[in-house]
């Protein structure tokens, strides 16, 4: 699984680990700062806690990735709300959003725009 966004780039590996590379600004890799990435650099396997990751998205300066315990794990640029979260900081690292407790249902898939982000769950809504 490879996602692309406006000025980086992310990937899955088979057994779940997640690399990113290009233009770090924002903290859209997820390594806990804004630092370059000029080649495929594997995210620390602790960023998840124990979650694995299935599918990754990109948006123009934000990440997210949907995990085997379906729920999905955000970082990047927040300003317009992108992440999900309660506020419109920027995450320099992976922070969960949920699945069941925030969305009512397991995420199953998810997709991003320049500045937004979609998620469908398990009982076919469509959260944006």
């Amino acid at each position: 699984m490879v996602a692309a966004g406006a000025e980086h780039s992310v990937a899955v590996g088979a057994k779940g680990g997640i690399w990113t590379w290009g233009y770090g600004g924002k903290g859209r890799f997820g390594h806990n700062n804004r630092d370059d990435r000029l080649e495929p650099t594997v995210l620390a396997r602790e960023a998840l806690g124990v979650a694995v990751a299935v599918l990754v998205a990109a948006g123009s300066c934000h990440t997210v990735a949907v995990t085997t315990e379906v729920a999905l794990w955000v970082w990047g640029c927040g300003l317009y709300g992108q992440l999900g979260l309660v506020d419109t900081k920027n995450m320099l690292k992976p922070v969960r959003v949920g699945a069941e407790e925030v969305f009512g249902g397991q995420v199953l898939v998810t997709a991003c725009g320049e500045e937004h982000t979609l998620i469908v769950t398990n009982n076919g809504t469509l959260w944006t």
